[in-house]
């Protein structure tokens, strides 16, 4: 049986594939059932029913199949307990977007080259704004252990975005 492994943090809902083991990391626990990790970025739900052996701490490694993938990006998942297995890591190359393509990529991960314009500090996050040849963008991000992480927050109508600073 093949276990795939989703690499962060190019991997998303795009490359889960119903049917497909996956190895997961438990993120926590519900009457209904365990929120676990695909990767940093994809998370699923083991609905109680389809849970094979008690878990009782967050990150502790099992192995699920995804039954189901669904329209609104909810990931059915069943826990399996496979004797033989071998792991192949699901990876992919990001590629490089302009800020002008950003409407066309909700929910998907990209990565864009753009100069930072303007760093604004507030009292919540710092808001970046960052231009290419395409468009000017707002991105906010808040500094934490590690660097800065992403703030939901565009001018695209409500429209949100993740933003990392590298």
């Amino acid at each position: 049986m093949t276990v795939y492994r989703l690499a962060p943090p190019a991997c998303d809902l795009g490359d889960v594939e119903e049917g497909k083991v996956y190895v997961v990391r438990v993120q926590g626990f519900a009457d209904f059932g365990t929120f676990v990790y695909l990767n940093d970025r994809i998370k699923g739900l083991i609905h109680k029913s389809n849970v094979k052996t008690h878990h009782q701490e967050g990150g502790e490694t099992l192995f699920v199949r995804v039954r189901e993938v669904r329209k609104n990006g909810n990931i059915d998942l069943e826990e399996i307990v496979p004797t033989r297995y071998r792991t192949e890591t699901v990876a992919k190359k990001l590629s490089t977007i302009r800020l002008g393509d950003l409407p066309d990529k909700v929910g998907r991960h990209v990565t864009i080259e753009a100069e930072v314009a303007q760093i604004k500090q507030t009292s919540g996050p710092t808001i970046f704004t960052v231009i290419d040849e395409t468009s000017a963008e707002d991105a906010a991000a808040s500094l934490r252990q590690g660097g800065y992480v992403p703030t939901r927050r565009s001018n695209w109508g409500g429209t949100w975005y993740p933003f990392r600073v590298r």
